[in-house]
């Protein structure tokens, strides 16, 4: 019996076997035990034959010394006898007493027996008690590494979702950063209100584009942690029912247990997601309101810039308009003046094919020399 006891004496040991590799053991100690109450009851036969044997053969010895003494002694046949029975009582109280002893002798064993079983079966139970508990214990590590893991604690899905939404997230700020380079390049005369809107609306619709990508990634993150918690939910029931499968705990105890040591470890865990969450969506939000505060105070700043231009062209082309339309003013008067003057200088001409005198024709010479000169200067 100690060497079955030891096979499962030591925890480690004891982890190995299964309920059922338990109850048999338990089966070898009873069947061991049940040999032990066959030995005995052989051996309370044993004495029974040996009793009888020693009865038979005393009463057969009697007989023949009771025929010979009354055949020799000296005495009356009557007394023989009487002594004889005297010997006869002593016999059966020494038989009596042997009977007593080996029946005292069989109950003692019986007893130890009934007393080393259930010894025995004590062990047995308390170890059994001591699988269950060990099991139990066993089956919440597990679960407590588990969620300690890296596939836990790093989610895998969470991991891709959040490096396809960078690589997105890059590939569209490389565009927005090339539209903000492309101010460089928007100079007088190009730097237009209409060119300033055209690049609005281009960087809008690049922000537009960072906020959805943004918006569906979160969606594909939350769902990434919701996954991970149902796979947590999973992971409960099939640790239940194993431990309901294995015998191992069931019913009120395997629900305080589950309400114990493995919700709550859950419920941290989902709760550290949902504050996971709420900072990844408060950086967005907060990343996002602070660039379209940027991206407007340029549009701003640009706006201004193109409508000093827009300004600035605009009385450009009012002096313009001025200068050509005093330009054609004074074209006007210098052409009136100069068709006065030649007309003019036409009567001086007609006079002096007029005039005999030598002295008038000197005066209109002069008079002709003097309006040339005033048409050449202009």
């Amino acid at each position: 019996l100690s060497k079955v006891v030891q096979l499962f004496s030591d925890d480690k040991d004891l982890l190995k076997y299964s309920l059922e590799d338990l109850y048999k053991l338990w089966q070898c100690i009873a069947e061991i035990s049940s040999n032990r109450q066959v030995y005995i009851i052989d051996l309370a036969k044993t004495f029974e034959t040996i009793e009888q044997d020693r009865y038979t053969m005393v009463c057969e010895t009697f007989k023949n010394f009771i025929s010979t003494f009354v055949n020799i002694a000296y005495l009356m046949s009557s007394d023989v006898h009487r002594m004889m029975e005297k010997e006869a009582d002593e016999i059966n109280s020494t038989m009596i007493c042997n009977r007593k002893a080996y029946a005292d002798l069989v109950t003692t064993l019986h007893k130890g027996a009934v007393e080393l079983e259930r010894k025995y079966y004590h062990i047995w139970e308390t170890r059994v008690k001591s699988w269950k508990q060990l099991k139990s214990k066993e089956a919440v590590q597990g679960f407590v590494d588990f969620m300690n893991s890296t596939e836990i604690r790093q989610p895998p899905g969470v991991l891709r979702c959040l490096d396809e939404m960078r690589e997105k997230q890059n590939a569209l700020s490389t565009k927005r950063l090339g539209l903000l380079n492309s101010l460089r390049d928007m100079k007088p005369p190009g730097s237009t209100k209409a060119a300033v809107y055209q690049w609005n609306n281009a960087l809008g619709h690049v922000t537009d584009q960072l906020e959805k990508t943004n918006k569906k990634y979160r969606e594909y993150v939350q769902d990434a942690y919701d996954k991970v918690i149902e796979h947590c939910y999973e992971r409960v029931e099939k640790t239940k029912s194993q431990l309901e499968s294995e015998n191992i705990i069931d019913g009120e105890e395997l629900n305080a247990i589950l309400n114990e040591s493995f919700l709550p470890v859950i419920g941290e865990k989902q709760t550290r997601y949902e504050c996971e969450m709420d900072i990844f969506e408060r950086t967005i939000e907060n990343i996002t309101i602070f660039q379209d505060g940027l991206v407007r105070s340029l549009f701003k700043f640009v706006q201004g810039a193109a409508h000093i231009w827009d300004t600035h062209e605009i009385g450009v082309a009012r002096q313009e308009r001025a200068l050509q339309e005093d330009l054609e003013g004074g074209r006007h008067r210098h052409d009136g003046a100069n068709q006065v003057k030649e007309a003019n200088l036409d009567i001086v001409m007609d006079k002096m094919r007029q005039e005999s005198s030598q002295q008038t024709l000197e005066q209109s010479l002069a008079q002709a020399c003097s309006l040339l000169e005033e048409i050449q200067e202009g």
